[in-house]
């Protein structure tokens, strides 16, 4: 059932309170996914007459809680601080909220935080951070791109995802309680969907007791990234800037990145093949990630077939 009737049970209220006392808050609403979680809070919380700015490389779940918002949509560009300090400023005397991803899962680059919380507080904005590819990789104990920043109590609310470092299925909303409780009496996405099931649950609370203590993980982690990006860069493959873990290989065309993808999957190597709508024309990648319990012989014999299949496809010599 829906949480507010008959779909809580003592483990959604155990997983909650995890969340919130390794996150620092005092605050959580569950929701069954993690694209729920951005379209309920976002769709609720700006009503009529405020302003919410976006990122415009923002994930799709934060593009539709913003269609479903009463209030205005600003786009700005993509991790452009003059663009939205100009946006912020020309709506003075509004409710604003801005809106961004902690980690961006096409490019894998981190957020301007920094700059974006020195504007929120100048413009009295709030600010929410969608770090469904942050929580569980950056930050002491994992605990995401805020506390990457040093910036954690600075972030007004915080979306995680856990269908990514968890490894379950599911999304959670933290922050103030009075926000929370709003939320989880006015998203729709809440109110009216089905609960997380509880041993998908019981799951997620031991994953996150598995990714708090798991500096080893992240450090094995990071090792591999570095193994694999250097190596692929190596091989003449163009690279994405960001430095995370989300590994961009950009192809261009999508034809070409699908059949990379298929040749790459039948020899035994998982990549995500990215082509439009996912990103624009012209633009199609491999959205490669290493994981913390591939062995360095394991990312060797990646690279070995990335580079047989990419010099079959053209894109390297």
């Amino acid at each position: 059932g829906s949480p507010l009737i008959n779909g809580t049970t003592d483990l959604h209220v155990r997983l909650e309170a995890e969340l919130c006392r390794v996150m620092g808050v005092e605050a959580c609403a569950l929701f069954s996914t993690g694209f729920q979680t951005n379209v309920g809070a976002i769709g609720c919380l700006v009503g009529e007459g405020d302003v919410v700015f976006s990122d415009s490389r923002n994930h799709a779940s934060i593009v539709e809680g913003c269609r479903l918002a009463k209030g205005e949509v600003r786009p700005f560009r993509h991790n452009d601080l003059s663009d939205l300090e100009t946006q912020l400023a020309a709506e003075p005397g509004r409710a604003k909220l801005i809106v961004i991803d902690g980690v961006y899962s096409m490019g894998g680059d981190l957020a301007e935080l920094p700059g974006v919380v020195m504007l929120a507080r100048r413009y009295g904005a709030r600010l929410l951070v969608d770090d469904a590819h942050g929580f569980g990789v950056l930050g002491p104990g994992g605990r995401g791109t805020g506390a990457h920043f040093g910036l954690s109590h600075q972030v007004d609310l915080t979306m995680v995802t856990f269908s990514k470092a968890l490894g379950t299925v599911g999304g959670c909303l933290l922050g103030p309680a009075s926000v929370i409780h709003y939320v989880k009496h006015r998203a729709r996405s809440y109110v009216f969907s089905a609960a997380m099931p509880p041993g998908n649950v019981a799951a997620t609370l031991t994953s996150l007791g598995l990714l708090v203590e798991g500096d080893a993980l992240r450090q094995r982690l990071w090792e591999n990234v570095r193994q694999l990006r250097e190596g692929l860069a190596w091989l003449g493959f163009r690279l994405g800037c960001g430095e995370h873990h989300i590994i961009a290989v950009e192809i261009g065309d999508d034809d070409v990145a699908l059949r990379m993808t298929r040749q790459l999957r039948e020899a035994g190597v998982f990549v995500s093949g990215i082509v439009q709508p996912g990103v624009g024309p012209g633009e199609a990648m491999l959205r490669v990630t290493p994981m913390a319990t591939h062995t360095p012989a394991e990312i060797g014999r990646a690279l070995a077939v990335f580079a047989g299949v990419g010099r079959e496809c053209g894109l390297i010599r």
